[in-house]
């Protein structure tokens, strides 16, 4: 059993996964290049081509879409050299290069001691699409990451995961993906054990730091949880990562990595520049944080800026229009409720006028109980006479009991005995169809009640000596809706007597062809009355193809009696017992 351990929302990281206050990029994606780019702080990760250059065209800091675009070898850029030195000198703020065919930004920004440096940035377009992309994790190579990843949709769906993922778990992504934890074993779930013990659907946050507990072989995880979003701030999906608790550091980092994928892969190429340039303490020596607008530009953003103030007044007119809307309804529905209150009223007068006649009708309700009371302990005194007599019958009986169901005096007091006490009708009946199979030798014992629509009866209480090789029958036997004035059923209704069926392969009604497909032979059909009408119906299946003896469909009938007896008992107890007093 897996051991679950309190949660708490992800600490340490900000909304755009940058790292915790203080730390720098060193500790989250920036990784030093091997040979001549050796000295290169180089920023993986990052969806744009930035980098800070020093005198002489040297790299000090870059992203890897840079220097995987351009050659730095030596660890410097010497395509453009005098445009370096004039932002460096202080020459120029900004300007734009044609560097290896492409149009490049060069700004000049300063750290905090003061220092110049040039910053490259190579702009990119973004159309309208992008702004509604999908996180681009969704699509980002998940298998080199050294720790345990996986995506679910906000339905709990498996979207991805990587290869840790399944060699930690011995599954494979194709099963995994496309169901929920509660669809996969335990061994195949990462954190299955601890949704099913926590029963956190729906209460935890999507961003969350938390701890899977151990599960046989496997260790126990730290593991962080993160949105996904789109375009427009929604999330969409959510990315877990999860590593060893003893190396709870790497699921940490590996986080933040995937965090700032995410969050950055939506930004254009300045606003990224802007973050990094944020995380290195570096200002631009402008003031600004993209290209400078020109007059057109600004003429431009501010029609712009006004065209949205006008669509904003306009939709703020018509939520107040449709504000308006639903105030005249809710007035109109408030005097609605008014007229109701006080017809409700005239209800409530009629009702307490009806309380004295039905306090009359409850006197004569107990006078009747009574009197049925002291006919039942009548009838109970004639079935221990008859029961007497049955025994005497029984030990002088000489021919031996053959194969196929029976009935003797045990029977019946075992069934005297499961009856005592119930007070529900079909708990009656689920005792009354166990104890005839298990007592009777019937193979199948089904208990028909009347059930919607009106004229049909139901399944409510089934009985199999053999479950599992009968579960398909059973199966349609609950499922299945009698007619009870049609087939059998009806003609054993109408006769309200015991029926015996042979040849049920021959049926009109299709339960019991299929009963004849699972090998019964015979079935009875014993009609439930009170007062005339049926209540019930009890029938009883054997594999045994021949007709039973009369003395057994004579107790069916007297088992009969004593169920009528019981319901109609029982729909005594049920009337309510009413009480004058204050509506």
């Amino acid at each position: 059993m897996a051991s679950v351990v309190e949660c708490s929302s992800i600490s340490g990281l900000d909304t755009l996964g940058s790292t915790t206050s203080g730390a720098n990029l060193s500790g989250v994606a920036v990784s030093a290049r091997s040979g001549a780019k050796s000295d290169i702080a180089v920023c993986d990760g990052v969806p744009a081509a930035v980098a800070v250059l020093g005198e002489g065209g040297s790299v000090e800091r870059a992203t890897s879409a840079f220097t995987d675009r351009f050659d730095v070898s030596g660890g410097s850029l010497l395509s453009c050299p005098q445009e370096i030195e004039l932002i460096i000198t202080g020459q120029a703020d900004r300007l734009e290069v044609v560097l290896d065919g492409l149009e490049v930004d060069f700004v000049a920004a300063v750290d905090k001691h003061g220092r110049r440096t040039a910053v490259l940035t190579v702009p990119t377009e973004r159309d309208e699409a992008d702004a509604e992309a999908a996180s681009p994790l969704l699509e980002e190579p998940l298998d080199e990451s050294p720790a345990i990843v996986w995506l679910k949709d906000l339905d709990g769906r498996y979207l991805r995961v990587n290869r840790r993922y399944i060699e930690q778990l011995g599954t494979d992504a194709e099963h995994v993906c496309g169901r929920t934890d509660a669809e996969l074993t335990a061994a195949e779930s990462i954190e299955g054990m601890r949704l099913a013990e926590k029963d956190t659907a729906g209460l935890e946050p999507l961003e969350l730091e938390y701890r899977i507990g151990a599960f046989e072989e496997r260790p126990a995880f730290a593991a962080l949880r993160f949105a996904l979003r789109d375009g427009a701030g929604q999330p969409t999906a959510v990315c877990s990562v999860a590593a060893p608790v003893a190396e709870a550091a790497l699921a940490r980092s590996e986080c933040e990595r995937l965090m700032r994928i995410d969050r950055w892969g939506r930004l254009d190429t300045f606003a990224v520049r802007q973050k990094l340039l944020d995380e290195w303490e570096l200002t631009l020596a402008d003031g600004s944080s993209g290209p400078p607008l020109d007059r057109d530009d600004r003429v431009a953003a501010a029609l712009l800026e006004r065209d949205e103030a006008i669509a904003t007044a306009a939709r703020l007119e018509k939520e107040l229009s449709t504000e308006r809307e639903q105030l005249g309804s809710l007035r109109a529905e408030s005097e609605r409720a008014v007229q109701r209150a006080d017809e409700l009223d005239g209800v409530v007068a009629a009702e307490q006028a009806r309380s004295g006649e039905l306090e009359q009708s409850l006197t004569r309700a107990e006078a009747r109980a009574g009197e049925l009371e002291a006919e039942l302990t009548d009838v109970r005194a004639e079935h221990e006479e008859d029961l007497q007599r049955a025994e005497a019958l029984e030990a002088a009986a000489s021919v031996p009991e053959g194969k196929g169901p029976k009935w003797g005096t045990g029977s019946q007091r075992a069934l005297s005995a499961k009856l005592v006490g119930l007070s529900e009708w079909r708990s009656v009946l689920k005792h009354a169809v166990g104890t005839l199979g298990e007592e009777g030798g019937w193979d199948a014992t089904i208990a028909w009640c009347p059930g919607e629509p009106r004229g049909s009866m139901r399944c409510g209480a089934i009985w199999m000596r053999d479950p599992a090789g009968l579960a398909t029958f059973e199966s349609r036997t609950w499922q299945h809706k009698q007619h009870a004035s049609t087939a059998e059923f009806g003609r054993a209704r109408d006769r309200m007597a015991t029926t015996c069926l042979l040849e049920l392969h021959s049926a009109e009604d299709p339960l019991l062809r299929a009963a004849a497909e699972e090998g019964m032979g015979s079935a009875l059909l014993v009609p439930i009355t009170d007062g005339g009408a049926t209540i019930a119906m009890l029938e009883l299946l054997s594999r045994t193809a021949s007709a039973p003896n009369a003395d057994l469909m004579v107790s069916l009938e007297a088992i009969a009696l004593q169920l009528g007896a019981i319901a109609q008992l029982l729909k005594i107890a049920d009337v309510p017992r009413w009480r004058v007093g204050r509506v």
